[in-house]
């Protein structure tokens, strides 16, 4: 056998071992009902619980699935809103049917509202990407604004500039709205 292959093949079972030790530690730390709540708040069904049962199965490990249950469905309630079924929507995002018949209706009225944004992503994102940078930069200002070191005078230009950040953030935002409300209103 050619030393090259032989090389790889110990690359494959040590990277194998690994990965089994890496799942049998992630089944004895886990936290059933935070893992529960995570993959509910991304609207995952509850099936993949199974997978999780599997691979601790193999660790000789249980996995608490009343715990998972419990923080799947906190996760749930989060997830199933109108304002997330709009962002799963304009994202043009799977939805798994997970909601409960209580909460499914608002989802899936916001679902719909996105589904129809979601031809106009591209404008959208820049606004979304502007918004997020005046933030970063409005944040840097308050952040040195309350620095104890700072001059009068620079005290005086950070406020100005803060000013106007927080007007160019709100002006974004209103242009944003109108760009959602053109979109809606062109479909």
């Amino acid at each position: 056998m050619p030393l090259r292959l032989l090389l790889l093949l110990i690359g494959v079972a040590g990277l194998t071992a690994a990965c089994a030790q890496t799942a049998v530690r992630d089944c004895q730390r886990a936290d059933w009902f935070y893992v529960g709540q995570r993959d509910g708040i991304v609207g995952a069904p509850i099936e993949i619980f199974a997978n999780y049962d599997a691979v601790c199965r193999k660790a000789d490990i249980k996995a608490d699935r009343v715990a998972y249950e419990n923080g799947h469905q906190a996760g749930i309630q989060i997830y199933c809103t109108d304002a997330n079924g709009f962002r799963v929507g304009r994202n043009n995002m799977t939805y798994h049917r997970v909601c409960p018949p209580d909460l499914e209706k608002a989802f899936l009225t916001g679902r719909a509202r996105g589904l129809q944004l979601s031809g106009c992503p591209a404008q959208i994102y820049v606004f979304e990407e502007h918004l997020a940078s005046t933030e970063q930069r409005l944040k840097r200002r308050e952040q040195r604004l309350t620095s104890p070191s700072v001059p009068k005078a620079e005290m005086d230009r950070l406020q100005q500039e803060i000013d106007a950040l927080e007007a160019l953030y709100q002006q974004t935002a209103a242009e944003l709205d109108d760009v959602e409300n053109h979109c809606l209103e062109d479909l």
